[in-house]
């Protein structure tokens, strides 16, 4: 969905906050989205016009009939509810007051790219400390103990 549409209360909205990340807020009426805020520091409300002026914005999802009052009830009760990127932050603060339950594929994701980073690092450190290769010398030992210079399969 685009910025061509109206967004409604209840509506989960979002835009891009970086090349990967993307920022949320729901969409309580009166011109006014409630969202988590790292500036701010907690969840808060702002107008949809600021909300929306930063960069073009998605609807992410519509608030299923009969449910938008209920979806803003739970964001206008989240109000306050202290930032943390990891834990709480806008994607966080979002699903919990679309779905009832606060969750964050961004960071989701982020953690997992992250574990594979580390897993990566620690093979590529065992297979280098393993290898017989000596940065200092610009050489590797052979099984027999010499010492050759240059890649292994010259």
């Amino acid at each position: 969905m685009s910025s061509h549409q109206q967004p409604r209360p209840g509506d989960m909205i979002s835009y891009r906050f970086s090349a990967t990340a993307r920022h949320y807020g729901i969409v309580v009426g009166y011109g006014e989205v409630i969202d988590n805020s790292a500036e701010r520091g907690r969840v808060g409300a702002i107008s949809l016009r600021e909300f929306t002026s930063k960069s073009s914005f998605r609807i992410d999802a519509r608030a299923p009939q009969g449910q938008a009052w209920a979806i803003v009830d739970r964001a206008r009760g989240l109000l306050g509810r202290a930032y943390s990127l990891t834990a709480y932050n806008c994607e966080h603060f979002a699903n919990h007051a679309f779905h009832g339950r606060p969750s964050s594929g961004q960071v989701r994701n982020a953690g997992l790219v992250i574990g594979v980073l580390a897993v990566a690092g620690l093979v590529g450190g065992l297979l280098a400390a393993n290898s017989g290769w000596d940065p200092n010398m610009q050489q590797y030992r052979t099984r027999g103990g010499q010492f050759r210079r240059g890649p292994r399969w010259l």
